[in-house]
């Protein structure tokens, strides 16, 4: 049972991204003054905060956790780029561009540990995914989908599933494993 919204953190200023690395470790990223924010950040001790490392972003953030110790941030750029950050150890990463020309809000999952799968929205609602395996990203992959719509995704064992509203109105699934 729900016993009702608790304020936790900060007042977002974009869609809020959460996920979790396991029991009693809850974070929540968003990006305000284009740059990514940690809102909320359980069990993570003070410090830890991407702003130190900054990038012109002009899209929500989209975040998981791969291992205990790896965050991955994905953000469209001010160049509407997708670019990257990562978080290892304790230490944030700088952002790297990889490219693309985006028209929405990317979206991520981590199937398996050392995996990372995003989906996004191209110039023209085509839809295109990468994966990162083993810190090398796969190139861009045409799933040959179109929408106008925010990408959904889920991770049931150890498949990523984008779900999406076509421009014919139907839902549409892409499994990846």
């Amino acid at each position: 049972q729900w016993p009702g919204p608790a304020a936790i953190g900060q007042l977002p200023d974009s869609t809020p991204c959460a996920f979790s690395f396991g029991p009693k470790h809850v974070e929540v990223f968003d990006t305000s003054a284009k740059r990514l924010r940690r809102l909320y950040a359980e069990g993570v001790r003070p410090g830890d905060d991407p702003a130190s490392v900054t990038t012109q972003v002009s899209s929500a953030a989209a975040c998981s956790a791969i291992a205990t110790t790896t965050i991955h941030c994905l953000a469209r750029g001010a160049d509407n780029h997708l670019h990257h950050i990562s978080y290892e150890d304790g230490f944030w990463n700088q952002w790297e561009d990889l490219g693309g020309v985006l028209n929405g809000d990317p979206v991520a999952v981590s199937p398996a540990s050392g995996i990372l799968d995003l989906a996004v929205c191209g110039q023209n609602n085509e839809i295109f995914r990468r994966r990162l395996n083993a810190d090398v990203w796969s190139d861009w992959i045409d799933t040959a989908g179109v929408t106008n719509d925010p990408i959904a995704t889920v991770v049931t064992g150890n498949q990523s599933r984008f779900l999406v509203r076509g421009t014919d109105n139907h839902l549409y699934e892409g499994l990846v494993a």
